[in-house]
């Protein structure tokens, strides 16, 4: 992926992030909405369903219960507020710290051990999901 494209993409994301939070404060938002389509067409839930109301609750401050919804809230959490500071930061120093920070990520979770434990971590979430029903 060329660097433009993907601080675009990463800007994108991090603005849509963060207008999903404020709508969800501000807007009359329907408690039985699902954005999760896995969900939708399954009735199944997905290994990430619960992550936004995780956020939500992490930004009540309702820290146990967001734990308890769905653990990858506070992995969005935490982009959500990194992200706006590194971006801002390889912005003004012309540096692309972000993107090879990312393609240092990539290549160490391509490593089979770290792969094995990542998608180990997944599908428990995912069958701890499904026994809490979501």
């Amino acid at each position: 992926m060329l660097k433009r494209n993907f601080y675009i993409i990463l800007t994108s994301l991090t603005i849509l992030g963060y207008s999903w939070v404020v709508f969800h404060f501000v807007g009359d938002s329907h408690p039985d909405f699902t954005p999760c389509m896995f969900k939708s067409i399954t009735s199944i839930p997905c290994p990430a369903c619960g992550t936004s109301r995780s956020v939500f609750l992490i930004a009540e401050g309702a820290f146990t219960k967001a734990v308890q919804m769905n653990p990858l809230g506070y992995l969005v959490v935490s982009g959500l507020v990194i992200l706006p500071f590194w971006l801002l930061h390889d912005l003004l120093s012309k540096k692309d710290t972000l993107f090879y920070a990312t393609e240092n990520f990539n290549k160490l979770a391509k490593q089979k051990p770290v792969l094995f434990t990542i998608f180990t971590l997944v599908i428990v979430n995912w069958i701890w999901n499904i026994f809490k029903a979501l």
